[in-house]
């Protein structure tokens, strides 16, 4: 996909789930660490998903939200839940905005830098930035 297109996508989408009024999103919006993990340990599911099947991990991603996102790993965040358009992954969305301690927890908790989205692209292919590419080789981490 190309790069303007698939930014598009990623501002559409995100505007989709900030849409979609649920306390961890508007935690994770906030980027508020202490209330992402109260909300999910008082039972609200970490892996809800909108209508385009965005999780919250993946907003976390998309909007460069770092500690957010690996509170949200801790709290039982599926890493590697994809997208209904694009099929994306979170690790997509963080590397193709250059968000690179978000890479670097998403690694940590196993996600495969190799997934590909409907297009069959990588997270490597949906960047240029240096560092990034060397996190996902795995030379940097």
């Amino acid at each position: 996909m190309h790069r303007s297109l698939a930014t598009l996508a990623l501002l559409l989408a995100t505007a989709a789930l900030a849409d979609t009024a649920s306390p961890l999103i508007t935690a994770v919006l906030a980027d508020d660490l202490k209330e992402i993990a109260r909300v999910v340990e008082g039972g609200f599911p970490v892996n809800t998903a909108n209508n385009h099947a965005w999780t919250a991990l993946h907003l976390a991603a998309a909007e460069g939200h770092c500690e957010s996102l690996r509170v949200l790993l801790e709290q039982g965040a599926a890493p590697r839940a994809k997208t209904r358009q694009h099929e994306l992954q979170a690790i997509h969305l963080a590397a193709q905005k250059d968000f690179h301690a978000c890479v670097k927890h998403l690694l940590k908790f196993g996600v495969d830098a190799q997934a590909k989205n409907k297009y069959g692209e990588t997270a490597s292919q949906l960047t240029m930035d240096t560092t990034t590419l060397a996190l996902l080789s795995g030379k940097e981490l």
